[in-house]
């Protein structure tokens, strides 16, 4: 599978139909040593026939292709090819997942190397997930993504309120009114720490700036769907009487 933490990654775009990518890019594979990709074809609303590729290079071929030498070779080889103007080629700015299903969003596979068609299966799976979510409010994104955050971590801590033993082993109680129920402070629960959570997932996460126009709102819907949130003592806070 590509490594979804590297460093060394390109994308390549290439202006041109389905058989000339295809063309193209088994002989950018052979004079470059290509040992990691996936491409995939395109049409664009205007009609632009075109294809995206994900590269998963070394540091020695990430090296040579962000220098001028490695520039000018491109450069002779898609001039040679009568593609000068017609082809994009440039170090990764997405990150590496983000970058491989903006290419594989359309499902129409040119030709992959290095991956299995197992893992082909797998990265379809990711964009089928991904327009899923674009259907989704940013509410329900944050807390699918909360949740399958803690999911390991209960939301409260119970705790007997006797301690029992027979014969040196602790006998722990069966019904839940004999144990003492407390929030788990391993996961947020409290409405600063939610917030703060949203405001770290959209940065890290999503790369985005933090939601403050709508914090309140994604915080209030985190807090009453995923934990147990005390509704109407924030409230009675908000309008005292």
């Amino acid at each position: 599978m590509f490594d979804l933490s590297s460093n060394f990654c390109f994308h390549l775009r290439l202006t041109c139909d389905k058989a000339r990518s295809r063309e193209l890019i088994t002989l950018f594979t052979a004079k470059f040593k290509l040992s990691k990709f996936v491409i995939c074809h395109e049409i664009s609303e205007s009609d632009i026939e075109h294809s995206h590729t994900h590269i998963e290079a070394d540091e020695a071929f990430f090296t040579y292709h962000i220098s001028n030498k490695g520039k000018q070779a491109r450069s002779d080889f898609f001039r040679k090819h009568n593609m000068g103007g017609l082809y994009n080629f440039q170090k990764l700015e997405k990150t590496p997942r983000q970058n491989i299903c903006y290419v594989i969003k359309d499902g129409d596979f040119i030709a992959y190397k290095g991956i299995t068609e197992a893992e082909v299966e797998e990265l379809k799976h990711w964009t089928a997930e991904i327009e899923k979510s674009k259907k989704l409010d940013t509410r329900d994104k944050l807390l699918i993504a909360f949740e399958e955050e803690h999911k390991d971590i209960p939301e409260f801590i119970y705790t007997p309120k006797n301690e029992v033993f027979i014969d040196g082993v602790q006998q722990f109680p069966l019904y839940e009114a004999d144990y003492d129920k407390a929030f788990n402070q391993a996961r947020p629960h409290e409405l600063n720490e939610i917030a703060s959570w949203i405001h770290w997932h959209f940065i890290e996460k999503w790369r985005k700036p933090p939601p403050t126009t709508h914090m309140r709102e994604y915080v209030l819907w985190i807090a009453s769907e995923s934990c147990s949130m005390d509704t109407k003592k924030y409230y009675c806070n908000m309008f005292p009487l």
